[in-house]
């Protein structure tokens, strides 16, 4: 029995790490290593994994018998961790090896989750000290231990921790892992399909770090990692052609290409570093490539895995896998003839890859299962109405150039009877467009909704959907709200646009009718005719004129417009632009005006110090510019592109 002081005695040291203490209260007192000594109820040799007091650990197991070693490695806390768990948990792989080499059945020990050390190792992204329990496991055919309470595999957890490298290497290990469902009725294929931010096609980027994305390289793509080497390659036929269509393509290419390639790489970001791109950045967005990279591979060997289960077509939801549902064996190992049958996923991978908008798994399951383009939801939506509904433009573009899903999928009409054409005209909460203020929304939107009813096959007939209603009158009833935000805002900014238009305007006008220098009493010539800077000045003078009066005219049409949605959608958007682009140039104009008039009263020798007070003077409107240029972009961009760009954030399913 170990007494209340000794056990603070035991906290005390082990806190301290007092180590050498501690070996010295376990002479005096055999049982003081049993001792729980912490809230958690820890006992030391769980303090000493925490930090990571390897020696001791070792030392300690060595001279103790093996019965009493059994005894306080199987100890658990609070939460059911042994210290094996928690040096898994840790990635400490050579407390793991001693652990697992002296007791390989405490691998197979679960905690409170159902988790084993070999399932915390993976969770955690420890490869190392997976690698390590799983080579003392005594069999690997035995699944158990990859599989927690919830049903959730290592596969499960390493994709949704985004831990691809190891996941890719479970898949070889594990290989039925990939077609298990935990309790959700979730394979790894519908939690990868979760994550768009993990792929190239739903991930934005500006053009700067587009272009390095573009140009740096990543580590070795087709090797992978230094364990990967001994582990069991795939050997499907489309993975085998896949393969010779890339070696195939490699060497359309010079021998020596890619060492050029590889210089360029190497310039370029020492240009990057010189023009003040951090390395950091360049790290950054080289890991996030790598990540695509990874996915990418992890969802090819998913759906190449699953093409060995049959894929069953039942009008409803056709990619669901098929498994064994033998009770007595629920704990037991899955093999090959012996995985779990659970029940039908109500939404499949694929359905998921069109909303989150993962354009090469749609892709890639499109290709492998054509008939996945059948799957539906609850709702009854296919793959091409929830592309529609949630604004996946790239998703949508794929499906428009098969031929075979334009002519059945794109009739499709969901549960509330509604048709593609309804689903695009249908206006939600969020805002997907990557444009701000609720004129350009309503202008993509309206842009989105005449894509699909352009894009529609023939014959396409107008219907109603269960409420009676139209296309078309979804479309207004919908975007009401964002109308009249749209309205709000064009009108403010064109009632201020046109007051600043009216100023100079009135500026301009009293500067063209002045001549400087006047003009010849006999023959009413401009005196200054000749000049250079007169010549400036009639002309800046003359500009600036006619683009305030045509800008002023522009903001009060869009003051008096009726505001019903097309002219929110595309009309008023325009005459903005164009209202805009005559206000600068008017006011730059007018201040050319002003530099060319004023040169004419300075005197000779000061002439040429005067440009650096002229280009002061235009900083105030370069500054104006440079404020409203954000704007401006995006009015271009959204006047200009016709397909809407979306903003690709991550959202519940």
């Amino acid at each position: 029995m170990v007494e209340v002081v000794e056990i603070e005695s035991l906290f005390n040291y082990a806190m301290k790490g007092e180590w050498r203490e501690v070996l010295e209260a376990y002479k005096n007192n055999p049982r003081a290593l049993e001792a729980k000594v912490t809230k958690a109820e820890d006992t030391v040799l769980h303090i000493a994994v925490y930090v990571g007091q390897t020696n001791f650990l070792t030392t300690l197991l060595e001279n103790i018998s093996e019965y009493v070693s059994l005894a306080i490695l199987n100890i658990r806390n609070s939460k059911g961790n042994t210290p094996l768990h928690l040096a898994a948990e840790l990635g400490n792989v050579e407390i793991c090896n001693t652990i697992a080499k002296m007791e390989p059945e405490l691998i197979l020990c679960r905690n409170i989750e159902g988790e084993t050390p070999l399932f915390l190792a993976a969770i955690h992204g420890a490869k190392d000290a997976f690698f390590c329990l799983h080579g003392h496991l005594q069999n690997k055919d035995d699944y158990s231990p990859c599989i927690k309470n919830n049903r959730d595999t290592i596969l499960h957890s390493t994709i949704s921790n985004e831990y691809f490298g190891l996941a890719l290497q479970i898949i070889r290990l594990y290989p039925n892992l990939a077609d298990s469902v935990n309790q959700d009725g979730f394979s790894p294929l519908h939690i990868l399909a979760m994550k768009p931010n993990c792929f190239k096609s739903s991930t934005q980027m500006e053009f700067l770090d587009r272009m390095i994305y573009n140009s740096i390289g990543t580590k070795d793509s087709k090797a992978g990692t230094d364990d990967e080497e001994n582990l069991p390659r795939s050997s499907h036929p489309k993975s085998v052609q896949e393969g010779a269509r890339k070696e195939k393509k490699l060497h359309r290419f010079p021998p020596n290409w890619g060492v050029f390639i590889q210089f360029l790489i190497l310039m370029m970001k020492a240009l990057l570093i010189l023009f003040g791109v951090g390395a950091s950045w360049i790290r950054k967005i080289q890991r996030r490539k790598e990540k695509h990279m990874w996915a990418k591979q992890v969802m090819d060997e998913l759906i190449e895995r699953a093409s060995l289960y049959k894929y069953e077509y039942t009008g409803r939801n056709s990619f669901a896998f098929k498994y064994d549902n033998d009770k007595e064996n629920k704990d037991s190992h899955m093999d090959k003839g012996a995985i779990e049958k659970r029940r039908r996923v109500s939404v499949s991978p694929i359905l998921i890859a069109a909303k989150m908008g993962v354009n090469e798994m749609v892709e890639k399951i499109l290709d492998t299962f054509p008939v996945a383009i059948h799957d539906v939801d609850s709702d009854n939506k296919n793959v091409v109405l929830l592309a529609i509904e949630n604004r996946q433009p790239r998703v949508y573009k794929l499906l428009t150039k098969r031929n075979l899903v334009k002519e059945s999928a794109f009739r499709h009409i969901d549960s509330q009877g509604n048709s593609a054409l309804h689903l695009a005209a249908t206006y939600r909460e969020h805002r997907p467009w990557r444009v701000p203020g609720a004129a350009m929304q309503m202008q993509w939107e309206y842009k989105w909704y005449k894509l699909v009813k352009n894009s529609m096959p023939p014959n396409f007939y107008a219907r109603y959907n269960n409420k009676g209603q139209t296309a078309k009158q979804v479309f207004i009833n919908t975007h009401g709200p964002l109308v009249r935000e749209g309205r709000k805002w064009l009108s403010k900014t064109s009632d201020s646009c046109s007051l600043v238009a009216a100023l100079v305007a009135t500026v301009a006008f009293t500067t063209s009718t002045a001549i400087p220098g006047g003009a010849n009493e006999e023959t009413g010539v401009p005196v200054l005719s000749g000049q250079p800077a007169f010549k400036v000045f009639a002309m800046a003078s003359l500009v600036a004129l006619c683009s305030s009066v045509t800008a002023l005219v522009l903001f009060l049409s869009i003051l008096t417009s009726r505001f019903q949605e097309k002219d929110v959608a595309m009309d008023l958007p325009r005459k903005l632009l164009l209202g805009m682009t005559s206000l600068w140039t008017s006011i730059a104009s007018i201040l050319v005006s002003f530099c060319a008039g004023h040169y004419f009263i300075i005197e000779e020798g000061m002439r040429s110090s005067v440009y650096l007070i002229y280009g002061v003077t235009c900083l105030p409107v370069s500054f104006f510019v440079l404020v409203q240029l954000p704007l401006y972009l995006d009015l271009m961009l959204a006047i200009f592109r016709k397909v809407p760009q979306r903003v690709y954030k991550v959202f519940s399913h």
